[in-house]
């Protein structure tokens, strides 16, 4: 399946959607690089770069911030525990990356 965020409405509601669609696009395209021990943000970033799937805007090059943002947006399940693990450890966090487990912890 292509990368490719839809086309047609705008507006912040048809921003939010495209930007979900290519999450989760991505999202076992991200594990299957973190699953071959890049995982780092900006090891994530280069292996985009490397597989040629473009950014969200479609220019340039992926940046540790752009996967973090991505990242945060697969947050609200526990997809991102999937991603975020590596041989049964827990992965460093960035900014924002955060888990509902992380919450219930804190809240706990």
């Amino acid at each position: 399946m292509p990368f490719t965020p839809s086309t047609g409405a705008k507006g912040p509601e048809a921003q939010a959607t495209r930007a979900n669609s290519l999450a989760a696009q991505l999202a076992p395209v991200i594990a299957e690089i973190r699953a071959s021990g890049r995982t780092s943000l900006r090891e994530i970033a280069a292996a985009l770069d490397k597989r040629r799937i473009p950014t969200p805007r479609r220019r340039g090059r992926w940046s540790a911030m752009q996967v973090s943002r991505v990242l945060s947006r697969l947050a609200d399940g526990t997809l991102v525990d999937t991603l975020l693990r590596t041989d049964g450890q827990a992965a460093r966090r960035g900014p924002g990356m955060t888990s509902v487990n992380s919450s219930a912890e804190v809240a706990g």
